[in-house]
């Protein structure tokens, strides 16, 4: 469609932020122009802390496993002012009813002609019963202003230029997996700016934010009002198409819902009133068409007049039924569309078939291997499109493949040995699910029983933690004499890593019930570190030495170190497959004593074992000052078990190994049979500050003389043991002698030789190699 336009153009556009944004020339505008574009593009809802995205199952079938949801609408651009409006199409969102953003308004930043390509948009964001929700965001609009400055044509699509939304390069976790979902440039992509909260945040206000600008790193602006808080929405539009460059104009009417029971059989169609156009320029000359995009309807010339009323009929096929209808006035000129949807209120839940999923026993190696278990697929009264997912723990899910007819798409290596459980489940839009619970049983090899050792430190969110705590004085003694506390509860979040000694994240908080010297304790903030060196002043805040009172005191005067204070430093070095932890540990009346922990994570009994950095034979580091300077506190810490939606471990898993040994009858020479048998000692072991790092392996060996036969020879044994972690440096070996009931040194000698050799080809070698 060939129109004449207006010589449409924009002055030179700099960098909004000097430091971030790119130089981009367009040529300045001949005359101010009034533009509609229909627009296409993603949402995309970041959780708070920027790592992971909202997955919304409406939008499952859509390309980016529910981590995108597509989003349609037009936008209006004002040339003069560089200030415009948007119309964005209602969307499906969690089951929950339809999401619609109301009031989309968008304005730049750096007046018009300004050098910046920057727009600060504000909507209201309707979802749930709950309206109004405030969203600010700041968008990059270089590829649409750059396409204007060099003219455009209705019926000119603008995409694949101008910025890289925020969210283009990040990771979408996926099961045990991550994705990058790529958007590339697009005209409009949002930024990881900021806004300032304008006064108070509640539900219906529009604006939420205004100038000026901060950044965290992470796309859009945090919601402040509704039920995401803190979360942070990012729309991406990768496709403009020019449908009116201000010769005329239309508004189409807001979108258009309705409900129907559900049936059996479900009606072919369903009517519905869309209503009236309105702001027709020229006047009298609406028209809409439901074909799915203007040139078809151009194409088969079915454009129909507005009549006021214009119901249509929604081909019902699944339980959101959407057409999207076009609107135009002045045969072209102007242009605008509309959503219509009709959802069927579905009750109904899926069925699924499990014939390509039953029960199965499957022969390995070891529990690391692959195992595929089938496929299921599901039919729904209502919804074509559902759900697959499966789950180890019924709590978190992977998507599952639904090929039946290739039965190697569903694998994992997450088993254990003997029976697992598979859940799966299918869900329809409106949220109706089908479970269907599967046996997969691994039969291993004599002597594995157990399965690998996973770490998860990459779950968001607070978990709730039991723990250990024991003090030991400067001798090392537990003090008070014997006594551990294990009464400690509190909560931790390991994604809340600090990079900074001056961070402010709390990663983690501890309290106990059980008095220590008689007054009880807290331990928080607890801060969170990863591998490094980390140093922080034991004072808690900025201080000098106040000579008249002998005492160090804050910059003002109004608090005092305290006596028992020094401005020692104290440091903590944290190495691979550990995190640190800096807290300030309050005791009765003396606060923030600071106290550094490293911790090894591993599937011990608890997963965050305080270590011996110093290596002076006392787990943790000493405190260098308050009441218990010198003293070295130690705190071990587990998931809490039994909670309902259950609480992921930190690390889960790990080996119980009954090994199999083998007798040489000579130095060197070929490995025998060994009777083994596999006790546990019920005498424990005093020396045994820690144990089972990387495995736990308790056996017994018999027909061995103790001591020489009559060559002069002996009889000794070679155990392998498949250690499922590198030996620790501090590791101490012990022997149990049942004889006398007694634990005793494992000692390195001819009698007693403990080697290490890396996997061979993913086995350990056997006994006697060179490896050793």
């Amino acid at each position: 469609m060939n129109l004449t336009k207006h010589a449409i153009q924009r002055t030179a556009l700099a960098a909004a932020v000097a430091t971030m944004l790119g130089t981009v020339a367009i040529p300045e505008p001949a005359s101010a122009a009034n533009l509609t574009f229909s627009v296409s593009g993603w949402f995309t809802m970041l959780q708070p802390s920027g790592n992971a995205a909202l997955i919304n199952g409406d939008a499952s079938t859509q390309g980016f496993y529910g981590r995108r949801t597509p989003v349609t609408g037009t936008m209006s651009f004002d040339t003069a002012t560089n200030n415009g409006t948007m119309s964005l199409n209602a969307f499906s969102f969690f089951g929950s009813g339809v999401a619609v953003a109301t009031g989309v308004t968008f304005e730049d930043i750096d007046g018009p002609g300004g050098p910046g390509t920057l727009m600060l948009g504000n909507m209201g964001f309707n979802w749930n019963a709950n309206n109004g929700i405030p969203v600010s965001i700041v968008w990059d609009q270089a590829g649409v202003l750059n396409a204007i400055g060099q003219g455009l044509t209705v019926g000119d699509t603008v995409s694949g230029t101008g910025a890289l939304a925020a969210t283009d390069g990040f990771a979408f976790n996926f099961g045990k997996f991550s994705y990058t979902l790529p958007l590339g440039p697009v005209p409009v992509a949002t930024t990881t700016f900021n806004t300032t909260d304008i006064g108070t945040i509640v539900l219906g206000t529009n604006p939420s934010g205004t100038l000026p600008l901060t950044d965290d790193g992470i796309g859009g602006s945090p919601m402040k009002a509704g039920p995401f808080p803190g979360f942070n929405a990012n729309f991406d539009f990768v496709s403009l198409t020019l449908t009116s460059d201000g010769s005329g104009s239309i508004t189409a009417p807001p979108a258009a819902v309705s409900t129907i029971p559900e049936t059996s059989p479900l009606p072919a169609t369903s009517p519905l009133a869309l209503g009236a156009a309105t702001n027709v320029a020229p006047p009298g000359t609406a028209e809409y068409c439901t074909d799915g995009s203007v040139s078809t309807c151009d194409t088969n010339n079915s454009w129909i007049a507005d009549n006021g009323t214009n119901t249509i009929q929604v081909p019902i096929g699944q339980t959101i039924n959407v057409v999207n209808v076009d609107w135009r006035a002045g045969g072209g000129v102007a242009f605008d569309k509309q959503s219509a949807t009709v959802t069927v209120d579905d009750v109904t839940a899926p069925v699924i078939d499990f014939t390509n999923a039953q029960d199965i026993s499957v022969t390995v190696t070891s529990t690391s291997d692959n195992v595929c278990f089938g496929a299921i697929s599901a039919t729904d009264a209502v919804e074509p499109n559902l759900t697959l997912e499966w789950s180890h723990d019924n709590t978190n899910w992977n998507a599952a493949n639904a090929d039946t007819g290739n039965l190697t798409d569903n694998c994992s290596t997450g088993f254990g040995p003997n029976a697992n459980t598979v859940y799966w489940r299918a869900i329809d839009v409106a949220g109706n699910t089908d479970t269907y619970s599967q046996t997969v049983t691994l039969n291993l090899p004599s002597g594995i029983v157990g399965k690998a050792c996973t770490i998860d430190l990459a779950t968001a969110g607070y978990r709730a933690v039991d723990a250990l705590f024991t003090m030991r004085d400067p001798g090392g003694a537990v003090t008070p004499a014997g006594t551990v506390d294990t009464t400690v509860t509190g909560k931790i979040d390991t994604t809340l890593l600090c990079t900074s000694e001056s961070c402010t994240d709390v990663g983690a908080e501890l309290a106990t019930t059980q008095p220590f010297f008689g007054s009880l304790w807290t331990a928080t903030p607890i801060r969170l570190f990863g591998p490094g060196t980390w140093t922080f002043e034991a004072c808690p805040f900025p201080r000098s030495f106040d000579s008249a009172n002998s005492d160090w005191k804050s910059p003002d005067g109004s608090t005092k170190c305290g006596s028992e204070f020094t401005p020692n430093p104290i440091s903590m070095t944290v190495g691979q497959g550990q995190l640190g932890a800096h807290m300030l540990f309050d005791w009765s009346s003396t606060k923030a004593i600071d106290v550094v922990v490293v911790w090894d994570v591993n599937c011990n009994l608890y997963q965050l074992t305080t270590t011996d950095p110093g290596g002076d034979g006392i787990l943790s580091t000493p405190m260098v000052d308050g009441p218990f300077k010198g003293w070295n506190a130690a705190f071990d810490v587990k998931t809490q078990t039994g909670l309902t939606p259950r609480v992921p471990p930190i690390a889960d898993g790990g080996f119980t190994t009954t090994i199999p040994a083998v007798q040489n009858p000579a130095i060197g020479k070929s490995p025998l049979p060994l009777t083994v048998t596999n006790p546990t000692p019920a005498v424990a072991d005093p020396a045994a500050v820690r144990s089972c790092v990387g495995g736990c392996f308790e056996f017994t060996t018999t027909e061995l003389l103790d001591g020489t036969d009559g060559t002069g020879a002996y009889q000794f044994v070679q155990a392998v043991l498949p250690i499922s972690e590198v030996t620790p440096f501090w590791s101490v070996y012990r022997k149990f002698d049942n004889a006398t009931q007694t634990w005793g040194p494992f000692t390195t000698n001819g009698r007693n030789d403990v080697k290490t050799a890396p996997l061979d080809n993913g086995a350990c070698p056997e006994p006697g190699s060179g490896a050793y």
